[in-house]
């Protein structure tokens, strides 16, 4: 009898964790809104612009061997 009680509290368990994780996902993904205070220019996304190299011409050279 104390078998069947200890696997009627894990069956128990298994449905409430089953049920947990299906009620967690429920719901329509919430779509971003505007906001009312404007995003200061710090935060904002910068574009930067790189110079181009020539890698053909570049060298590497160690400074502990230079002499």
């Amino acid at each position: 009898m104390k078998k069947e009680k200890f696997s009627l509290s894990r069956l128990m368990l298994a449905l409430l964790a089953a049920f947990s994780l299906l009620l967690s996902g429920c719901g329509a993904p919430s779509a971003p809104t505007a906001s009312a205070t404007p995003t200061p220019p710090s935060l904002e996304a910068n574009s930067v612009e790189h110079q181009q190299v020539a890698f053909a011409d570049m060298a590497y050279v160690r400074p502990d061997l230079e002499a």
